[in-house]
């Protein structure tokens, strides 16, 4: 009886230290599962499941997913035009073939500050349909998209 008890406790202990369920990284070739990921300024590292580490170049790294949330690398448009930069955007939520992506970033005035301003896109596939700030979100949840952003 005891033994079974031990049993029982070390496997939920063993389950409890586990990655986050659904936690992945989409790189050129394939998908992997991880436990951690820190994206750099030209590198990814990347925390297996067991504790391997590997390290990638940004550039074959397409898309993540970790504690819940995932991450998409689009392009990005500034004005409504769109620039050289690709960056890693939060897929909020998806509706009628669109997709609402927050995108955070600091200006340079508030990066003593710490605050991040957020920027919102509806991508529609591979191309941008609206892009908006969150003064404006509601007017975007017209177009069929449920508020269901943080």
């Amino acid at each position: 009886m005891i033994i079974a008890i031990l049993g029982v406790g070390l496997f939920c202990l063993e389950n409890l230290a586990s990655e986050p369920a659904g936690s992945w990284v989409a790189l050129n070739d394939n998908k992997y599962p991880c436990h951690e990921i820190s994206i750099r300024i030209k590198k990814a590292r990347i925390v297996l499941p067991y504790g391997e580490t590997m390290v990638v170049p940004l550039n074959k790294v397409k898309a993540f997913s970790i504690n819940g949330s995932e991450f998409d690398k689009l392009p990005l448009y500034k004005n409504g035009k769109i620039t050289d930069r690709q960056v890693f955007m939060e897929l909020i939520c998806e509706s009628k073939g669109c997709r609402l992506y927050r995108y955070g970033y600091c200006k340079s005035k508030c990066i003593k500050a710490r605050k991040i301003v957020y920027n919102y896109y509806i991508y529609k596939g591979e191309n941008l349909h609206l892009a908006t700030n969150s003064l404006e979100m509601p007017n975007v949840c017209i177009y069929g998209l449920k508020k269901c952003y943080k």
